[in-house]
């Protein structure tokens, strides 16, 4: 079982060394936020997760989403590209940090910025040897707020939202005193940050564990090379093929991969 993520995984990490992304600074980042995200992995026993450490930085006007792993590993592999890089050493050293072995198994490889361009949401996805890249609009969830649910998440009084978005049913929990329509992932238009977010077969879990004010980096727009023009429909099709084929693989070896499915559902 562990087998077949790992190969799943490393087959999309690995491909990651041929990447070298430029960088488009929009805006200064007002918020910062980061997630820690699990998501279950096998539905039939409900026990094997995975997990990562997601980043969303919020401008005035836009937002970027993106695994603080992901973004780490190719910032190293773009370093190591330069032989006269001073710092190479040490960054070679960092491939061995422990942080840096747990982006092998567990990452997210998707990019996801909110109203870029301006009304729509961009997502960069990669698979094997291509960056699918498509846009959809910026629309918010139909959420319904739940009257006189609060909890608190960092101190910060929470109420509570509900949706059905792309298959799953969800609940929200946002903060109305942080006033930003922001949330992880593709989540938008609450009155309030999402500070929490999970679907109700709990299969997928956004968790806040920390904010900054007026964080040090900008929100920036990472441009990979040869990206090719896509559709959301497609890029799932592309990966339910890709999963299926080392699916196949491992059956042949006598081993049973696990049963999960993707967040959208709607494909």
């Amino acid at each position: 079982m562990k087998c077949f993520y790992s190969n799943f995984l490393m087959g999309l990490i690995c491909s990651g060394t041929l990447f070298a992304q430029e960088t488009n600074e929009m805006e200064p980042a007002v918020w910062e936020c980061k997630y820690d995200y699990f998501a279950l992995r096998d539905t039939i026993s409900g026990e094997t997760f995975t997990t990562d450490m997601m980043i969303l930085r919020i401008g005035e006007s836009t937002s970027s989403f993106f695994s603080q792993y992901t973004f780490r590993i190719l910032d190293v592999q773009a370093q190591k590209a330069d032989p006269n890089n001073p710092l190479l050493g040490i960054i070679q050293d960092l491939l061995y940090d422990e942080e840096y072995r747990y982006y092998d198994k567990n990452s997210v490889l998707d990019y996801i910025y909110q109203n870029y361009p301006e009304g729509n949401m961009t997502v960069q996805a990669r698979h094997e040897k291509t960056v699918f890249r498509y846009e959809e609009p910026l629309s918010p969830q139909q959420w319904n707020i739940i009257p006189d649910s609060t909890r608190q998440i960092i101190d910060h009084t929470c109420q509570l939202a509900t949706c059905h978005y792309r298959g799953r049913d969800y609940r929200a929990w946002f903060a109305p005193d942080i006033p930003v329509q922001n949330g992880p992932w593709k989540f938008y238009g609450l009155p309030g940050l999402i500070m929490e977010v999970y679907d109700t077969d709990k299969h997928h879990h956004y968790q806040i564990t920390e904010i900054s004010r007026n964080a040090d980096q900008p929100v920036t727009i990472y441009f990979f090379p040869e990206q090719k023009p896509s559709t959301r429909r497609e890029v799932a099709s592309v990966l339910r093929e890709g999963m299926a084929r080392i699916a196949a693989k491992n059956k042949e070896k006598g081993e049973n991969p696990p049963v999960y499915d993707f967040m959208e559902k709607d494909y």
